[in-house]
């Protein structure tokens, strides 16, 4: 998965030089709405995977990792919304 260890490295470290770096700017983003509106989490846009590959909601995926580590394990078991679809090839 990607970004989950960099998230969390660049969160523990204040100092860190790339906390400017777009990905964790958007993480915090939907991090500091989730502390704030924890019920939102429901509104945030599904996860896609398509064929087996995350094709979109690494940042989404990201912001509930960290909020499990700083906040509780328990926002890893919040249900989100998923949207699977097979990989089909067109001729």
């Amino acid at each position: 998965m990607p970004y989950l260890e960099d998230i969390i490295e660049l969160y523990d470290d204040p100092a860190h030089p790339e906390r400017d770096w777009c990905v964790y700017q958007k993480v915090m983003g939907y991090y500091e709405r989730l502390l704030e509106a924890p019920h939102e989490v429901h509104d945030l846009p599904p996860i896609t995977i398509v064929g087996g590959v995350l094709k979109d909601g690494a940042h989404r995926l990201s912001t509930l990792n960290l909020l499990g580590y700083t906040i509780g394990k328990e926002w890893l078991d919040i249900p989100i919304k998923v949207h699977l679809s097979e990989l089909t090839l067109h001729q």
